[in-house]
């Protein structure tokens, strides 16, 4: 993930001015890190939940011999899984 960070202004009139704008800066770009590591570690807790889920479902299709049985686990279960209203085997 990429990021950029634009700050338009005068020029410091101080040493102590542009001290400030450098701390600035730094507090801003420690911000935006820890919100891009945030939203990378949403994401794994995202993909790790979708994993489970395919998980649970490969052992409850895998629980019944019966052919019927199973087709209907593998559309009842799998129309969840794969976020749709009918899902056909």
């Amino acid at each position: 993930q990429v990021g950029l960070l634009e700050i338009i202004h005068q020029r410091p009139r101080s040493f102590s001015a542009q001290e400030g704008y450098v701390r600035f800066i730094s507090a801003l770009c420690e911000i935006s890190e820890d919100f891009c590591q945030q939203s990378q570690l949403q994401k794994l807790r995202e993909l790790e939940a979708l994993w489970e889920q395919f998980e649970r479902f490969s052992e409850h299709v895998h629980l019944h011999l019966n052919t019927e049985q199973t087709a209907f686990i593998i559309a009842n279960e799998g129309r969840i899984l794969i976020d749709c209203d009918r899902l056909s085997v």
